[in-house]
């Protein structure tokens, strides 16, 4: 059964999109399948890049659900350890907010460095 407006709806969405994150994400997608999806929850602001890459790259219901599930999980269990570990840690809740900010801006930038850092230098 189709959706009476969903293609018009996934042109929107399409036309919104930032062309660069949507195309890294169905690059990923082809070369790493369910691991991208799983991963994305826990990359700030990586979950709907890859779930437009997923709708757009036309992946079966089957096999989102297969990656999304455990994704949901992972991204559950991530953010109750932070919850513990912030109020076991911290004595204010502003501390463990701050201190969440700054892993999540590391966490987010350290792949960035990491590939630079590995990449040789061009002569």
């Amino acid at each position: 059964m189709k959706s009476k407006n969903g293609s018009r709806w996934l042109e929107a969405i399409r036309s919104r999109a930032p062309e660069d994150r949507l195309a890294q994400a169905q690059e990923k997608l082809a070369g790493h399948g369910v691991a991208v999806l799983v991963l994305s929850r826990l990359v700030p602001a990586g979950r709907i890049p890859v779930m437009l890459a997923c709708l757009m790259a036309k992946w079966p219901l089957r096999r989102f659900v297969r990656g999304n599930l455990p994704a949901c999980l992972a991204w559950a269990v991530t953010y109750q350890l932070i919850g513990i570990l912030g109020g076991s840690l911290f004595k204010e809740p502003w501390e463990g907010v701050a201190a969440a900010v700054v892993l999540t801006v590391v966490v987010s930038v350290a792949p960035g460095l990491w590939k630079k850092v590995r990449r040789p230098a061009k002569a």
